[in-house]
Order: structure tokens, then sequence, then C-alpha cells
């Protein structure tokens, strides 16, 4: 069986502050290659990378990361040292985000637990209850 492929069509990138536009690019294929294992469609996605105004203060460059997945919003922030690092690991963040999102969404649609026939469960009724009280009325 082949699965789908959810790649994002609007996939902006802001780079903010002094970060070569070659980055763009980088940013766009590293994150649309971890967009494109999600299980839903990605609706929207956002990455922005701003470093610092003065880059010799030893500020770190921020990269973050706004993404909807059919209603799931994954935001992800990282830094780093220089731009492709910050990047870097915001993409191994946002992968292992993706893939938890992944493993939440089947347990809320009862894909995962599985058991006893019978059991009672917290918040669940144990049995469907008594049918309807009699009026009185003769029918």
């Amino acid at each position: 069986m082949r699965r789908e492929r959810h790649t994002p069509a609007g996939l902006v990138v802001e780079l903010d502050g002094p970060i070569a536009d070659d980055l763009r690019g980088y940013a766009v294929r590293k994150v649309a290659a971890v967009l494109g294992r999600a299980d839903r469609r990605v609706l929207h996605a956002r990455v922005r990378v701003s470093g610092p105004s003065a880059p010799d203060r030893g500020r770190p460059v921020t990269a973050a990361a706004n993404i909807d997945l059919e209603g799931t919003l994954l935001r992800v922030r990282c830094t780093g040292s220089t731009p492709r690092e910050a990047v870097d690991r915001l993409v191994d963040r946002l992968d292992e985000r993706v893939r938890r999102a992944a493993l939440h969404w089947e347990a809320r649609r009862g894909r995962v637990f599985h058991g006893e026939p019978h059991e009672w469960r917290h918040g669940y009724p144990s049995s469907p209850g008594p049918g309807p009280e009699p009026t009185g009325v003769a029918e």
C-alpha cells in the first residue's frame, strides 16, 4: 500500500536580519522533506529565521516554525550559533513533533487501545442503560 505524501504548497520562509538568501532554499528543502512524511495535509507552514543585528555580540540565531496539520497546530523554536545550525535543529525537533502528533492522532481516534471485552473505563457507561420509562398511558 502506497501512502500519499502531503507536501506543503504554501511553505513560507522569512529571513530577518543579516542572513544570506541561499538559506531560504535550504530551509524549504529540509522542512518540506519533514512535512512530506506527515500523515495529514499541511494547511499552513511558516518558518522564520532571525539573526541578531550585530552578529559579533554572540547572540544565537533563532529559527521558528508554525505548522497547521489539519487543525493540529505545531510550534517549534530553536537556536543555533549559525543560521544553518538553527535550521538543522529546527528540522530535527519538527520531525519529532510531527511523529508525536501522528501517535496522538491515532490514540484520540481509538486506534491504539485494545481492552478486554466488557471492560469498564472511566467516563464510559458500563451498559446502555434502562429503556424508556413507562408513561402509564395504555397504548
